[in-house]
């Protein structure tokens, strides 16, 4: 492999995991990241954390158990303590104060809290940071955020998202036309960008001729390795009325946890609102004509560069 192609799949073991919001120093998170089990808490000072959710005596859950005054995890089953910043056992009960803590310990995992999402690093505390991905958004009078699971594979929806967004993503009132694409998509190193028209949706069925102009348009950056997506919608000015930042992470084979934050300003006296739809369009899937995500594989990226 090429220091280049090194360069470019150093990050592949970031996934967002979690939003801040839903991580405290009250009750431990326990999250499911590509088929493994991972627990999210808080400690004495507010950093977030993260264990291998499996104690190292039982393997009972720690996600089922209390964060305690000192910001250790306690596990339900026998009450052992671990410290989140290295995993290790700091605490037995069944220990008198002149016994030593042997070397027991749970895998750590590096984190990061950026932007309002948790990034956690599966390669362990040294996970390579200088990949994470960056989800900041222009700030703006509205601001919305949510998340979901998703009954598709991490990988295929993707895929789909850059295929059929309108599959995928949802404007109340408003139809993203995922058979009207402006231009070719844009393809680099690392991310594919496409824009499609979106239309008022009208009471009843969409009109089956074609308009000549569009009143919004829907621009989506997706990282190529499928971490996360960056959606702006415009109006026909080019204004950017709402930017939505998503991440996307494998939890199960079938299953994907689609995580985003928004910010908006009003449009025509009323905010318009984006996010992931928790269940899939599947006329959408039906009629989804593959061509973009055909780019996410390198060596159609590098034909299509090759043509321009």
């Amino acid at each position: 492999m090429s220091k280049n192609k090194k360069a470019e799949t150093a990050g592949l073991h970031w996934w967002v995991v979690s939003l801040s919001e839903d991580v405290s120093a009250d009750k431990p998170l326990g999250v499911i990241c590509d088929g493994r089990d991972y627990v999210l808490f808080r400690d004495a000072g507010g950093a977030v954390r993260a264990l291998l959710d499996q104690c190292a005596h039982r393997r009972a859950p720690l996600s089922l158990g209390r964060i305690t005054a000192q910001g250790w995890i306690e596990c339900p089953y026998h009450g052992w303590r671990y410290s989140g910043e290295s995993g290790s056992c700091v605490n037995i009960p069944n220990l008198s104060a002149e016994e030593k803590v042997p070397g027991y310990g749970v895998d750590a995992f590096a984190v990061e809290e950026r932007d309002g999402f948790i990034q956690l690093g599966t390669e362990g505390l040294h996970s390579d940071r200088t990949q994470l991905a960056d989800f900041s958004l222009a700030q703006k009078s509205a601001q919305w955020h949510a998340s979901h699971l998703i009954a598709y594979p991490h990988d295929a929806l993707v895929d789909l998202l850059l295929d059929a967004p309108g599959a995928v993503l949802q404007i109340p009132g408003a139809t993203i036309l995922n058979n009207h694409r402006y231009g070719e998509p844009i393809v680099s190193p690392t991310t594919i960008e496409v824009t499609h028209a979106v239309a008022w949706t009208p009471r009843g069925k969409m009109p089956k001729q074609a308009q000549a102009d569009f009143p919004l348009a829907l621009r989506l950056m997706v990282e190529k390795a499928g971490h996360s997506a960056r959606v702006e919608l415009s109006d026909d000015t080019g204004a950017v009325l709402i930017a939505v930042a998503i991440g996307l992470s494998p939890v199960k084979r079938n299953l994907t946890a689609a995580l985003w934050r928004a910010t908006g300003e009003p449009y025509r006296e009323r905010i318009l609102e984006l996010g992931v739809r928790a269940h899939l369009d599947a006329l959408e899937i039906k009629h989804a004509y593959v061509y973009p995500s055909l780019l996410r594989r390198d060596s159609a990226a590098e034909q299509l560069i090759a043509i321009a």
